[in-house]
């Protein structure tokens, strides 16, 4: 299948079936190549599609050394020079066989992913210092982040009354507090 792509494209999938296999163990079932690699439509900036089914869900852990890993090794910014992006679809097969639409997805990474992710890591950094001069330390006081990741991860349940609204200008404060410090 990765016989038609080039040299540079292979090693790059045995490093991320590698990341995959170290990070998830034996939870990973499967991992497959996706998308315009397999069907011929593979260009130069166009990502490697993965579609990773596991046993079970991923511990945060797990989730968010992935991620680590994948926004070190995808695209432009990654550490070691531009690289091809990666889009990264993990699923648990007892979440899709039998088939439900939608899917539920247990991890989703891709480019167009990164700036909020990168939002999220400082958000997370941010909470994690001490600094109150008076009163909690961040990370007690503003559960805004849960909001924050609320507004991008809607479920499509309805939220009571103007939770909603709430949850949104919270998240847009939460975010200016992460780029002001």
């Amino acid at each position: 299948m990765t016989a038609a792509l080039e040299e540079r494209d292979r090693a790059a999938l045995r490093r991320l079936v590698d990341l995959v296999d170290r990070t998830l163990g034996d939870d990973r079932l499967a991992t497959h190549l996706t998308g315009s690699a397999v069907d011929g439509g593979l260009r130069p900036d166009i990502d490697l599609d993965l579609l990773v089914v596991t046993s079970r869900a991923p511990s945060d852990d797990a989730r968010a050394r992935l991620v680590h890993e994948l926004l070190r090794v995808s695209g432009r910014r990654a550490e070691a020079g531009p690289a091809r992006p990666v889009e990264l679809t993990l699923v648990v097969r007892s979440a899709v066989v039998p088939w439900r639409y939608p899917p539920r997805l247990e991890l989703q990474y891709g480019e167009w992913l990164r700036d909020g992710i990168d939002t999220d890591v400082a958000a997370d950094h941010l909470l994690g210092l001490p600094g109150a001069l008076t009163g909690p330390e961040r990370a007690a006081l503003l559960l805004a982040r849960d909001a924050y990741r609320g507004e991008r991860a809607d479920d499509g349940r309805p939220w009571p009354g103007d939770a909603r609204a709430f949850a949104e200008v919270a998240a847009r404060d939460f975010r200016a507090l992460t780029r002001t410090g």
